[in-house]
């Protein structure tokens, strides 16, 4: 792509990139009994938003390219990773584990304090409170865990959306691409309704308006 001067970053980029850090900070700011999970999945959905408006081939691939393999994640370990938190945290509220030659994988989502132990592989106790608690790894244990420090996840995330900002900034074509793909998503998504379809949302629009004018007498 041909470079440019500096210009303004398109808005549906801008928007995009507010909304999921003050969304993201929020939920980061509860002081206890946090939704990890919530966060988690707003992460993979967020790099799943960037594939597409990106203009990539595959929803995974902001995820397994660049945000997890500026750690050394292996691409085809990343496209896991993302089925495992995407799907298993969007359908069943709980990440999908993943069977590696007769071991099984299980990502596990972290809180506070566990940044030295993100992406890291391990084995995982209960403690006499009920708690969670990662242990080293051991080559004979069947069942491991892959530990997914949510902090890092929420930094690394900025960091990327920094990073693209900064691309769009300098890049006119990309910026071009982007605007293009985001209207043909949003083209996309659109619920085009016929006949029965057609009929109830029509009932429905019509009586919500006389209620409205009901209440307004």
């Amino acid at each position: 792509m041909s470079r440019s001067a500096a210009h303004e970053v398109p808005k549906v980029f801008t928007q995009f990139r507010s909304l999921f850090k003050i969304h993201l900070r929020r939920i980061m700011e509860i002081p206890k009994k946090q939704p990890i999970f919530a966060v988690a999945l707003l992460v993979v959905i967020a790099c799943e938003a960037l594939s597409r408006l990106l203009g990539r081939q595959r929803d995974d691939d902001v995820f397994a390219k660049d945000y997890l393999a500026r750690h050394g994640i292996p691409i085809e370990v990343g496209r896991d990773l993302f089925d495992a938190l995407r799907n298993g945290l969007a359908h069943v509220y709980e990440p999908y584990p993943i069977l590696v030659r007769g071991k099984l994988v299980q990502p596990t989502l972290a809180w506070k304090g566990a940044a030295s132990l993100h992406l890291k592989i391990g084995t995982t106790v209960i403690d006499s409170d009920g708690h969670q608690l990662f242990r080293p790894f051991r080559a004979d244990a069947q069942h491991l865990a892959l530990c997914l420090d949510v902090e890092s996840m929420v930094e690394d995330l900025n960091e990327l959306l920094s990073e693209i900002h900064d691309q769009l900034r300098d890049d006119a074509n990309l910026s071009a691409e982007l605007v293009r793909n985001a209207r043909k998503i949003r083209a996309r998504g659109t619920k085009h309704r016929q006949g029965a379809s057609a009929k109830g949302w029509h009932d429905f629009i019509t009586r919500q308006a006389h209620q409205s004018a009901t209440a307004l007498d």
